[in-house]
Formats: C-alpha cells, sequence, structure tokens
C-alpha cells in the first residue's frame, strides 16, 4: 500500500494593518518614548545638585592633590592637559568631556558617569605613583638594613681596611 502524505492546510494570511495603523502604532511608541525621556529628566533634574556637588568635590580635590603629585601630571600629561577647574564659575573640564566646561546647569545625565569615571582614573594614578614611591621606600630601608647589618658583622681590622673608621 502507498502511504499517503498528509495534505498541509494553508493558514489564512494575517492581515496587514493600514498605513493610518502603522502611523498611530508608530506615533503611540514615540510618545511613549517621548514621556519616558521626560521622566528621566524629571528623575534626573531632582538629583542633579547632589550628583553636582560629588563632581564638584571630586574636582576640587585633584586640582588640590595634583599640585603636590607634579609627577603624575607629567606622566599623563595628554590628560591633564584638558583638566582645569574655575572656582570662580563653579566649572570644570576634563578631557571626558573633550575639555569642554561642565557646571551643574550644563550637567547631563549621559555625563555623569562618564566624568566619575575620568576623574576616578585620576585619582587610581596617584594611588599607584603613592604605592610606587612606598614600595621605593620600603626597599631603601631593606637596602640600609642591610647594609647596617653586614656592618654590624665587620670586625674593627675590615672597617679599618674598608676605609670605614
Amino acid at each position: 500500500m502507498p502511504k499517503e502524505t498528509p495534505v498541509k492546510e494553508k493558514k489564512a494570511p494575517k492581515p496587514r494593518p493600514t498605513a493610518a495603523e502603522r502611523r498611530a502604532a508608530q506615533a503611540a511608541r514615540a510618545e511613549e518614548a517621548e514621556a519616558q525621556r521626560q521622566k528621566a529628566w524629571a528623575e534626573f533634574s531632582a538629583v542633579r545638585p547632589q550628583k553636582w556637588l560629588e563632581l564638584w568635590a571630586k574636582a576640587l580635590r585633584l586640582k588640590v592633590l595634583i599640585k603636590e603629585y607634579r609627577d603624575v601630571q607629567s606622566c599623563h600629561d595628554w590628560w591633564f592637559c584638558d583638566f582645569h577647574v574655575d572656582a570662580k564659575a563653579q566649572t570644570f573640564s576634563t578631557e571626558t568631556l573633550g575639555g569642554h566646561s561642565v557646571s551643574e546647569e550644563k550637567l547631563h545625565p549621559n555625563d555623569v558617569e562618564r566624568l566619575h569615571a575620568g576623574l576616578d582614573m585620576a585619582f587610581e594614578w596617584i594611588a599607584e605613583y603613592d604605592a610606587e614611591q612606598e614600595r621605593k621606600r620600603q626597599e631603601a630601608l631593606i637596602a640600609a638594613q642591610k647594609r647596617e647589618a653586614a656592618l654590624a658583622k665587620l670586625n674593627e681590622e675590615d672597617k679599618k681596611a674598608l676605609g670605614l673608621r
């Protein structure tokens, strides 16, 4: 007996939305997106002073610290050439924003994280520099202790022969 092949039933095509329906759906999505943007902006506006104070404090602290860390500034001159703080105008600029000044009024939600990251990077350079200086200080201390220990082992004749007495 030959096998019977099942007959596939054709599905009725989905009705396509009309151009007016597509435009209405697109307009509804655009309105929803705009409402979400407005809500996000209102939420950011409520916390903007706090966000600005955090950034401003970091920028001022970095400005003060960098005077003590000239070596860090010279090593990362590409970043620090665009870092400026204007205390009178309460603005600062960083490499992150291409040297453009930012103030509380100009602070945008998209810039907050980038600015924090940029300033944190500079603080990391300072921390790395401090760690390197501490490592060098410890090495010098250990070398001095080794010299002292070696000198303590020498007798008077050896010290005279070496010209230490």
